[in-house]
């Protein structure tokens, strides 16, 4: 089981839910070692919302979102930061 998958942009939710399967995330989110699943549809909506958002960002851009915590019920993001590219 693969530790990512990689994807260009655009991706849509096929793409993402294959992505996930691709990866041990997969067997995390269903309830790894008798937890609660947690709530892959709220994983796959944040990441289709947020590749939509940025596929038109201008080259040079960065986005670092670590980490992300999938809930029974949700997700949310601890900490993010944005780097624009430099202006000329």
């Amino acid at each position: 089981v693969a530790s990512a998958s990689v994807r260009l942009l655009p991706v849509d939710r096929v793409d993402i839910e294959q992505m996930i399967s691709e990866t041990a995330l997969d067997q995390l989110l269903a309830g790894a070692r008798g937890s609660q699943p947690s709530d892959r549809n709220a994983l796959v909506t944040f990441i289709e919302t947020l590749a939509h958002g940025v596929r038109n960002w201008p080259k040079g851009c960065e986005l670092d979102i670590n980490p992300v915590t999938v809930l029974e019920r949700g997700c949310w993001v601890l900490d993010a930061a944005y780097v624009s590219p430099p202006t000329d």
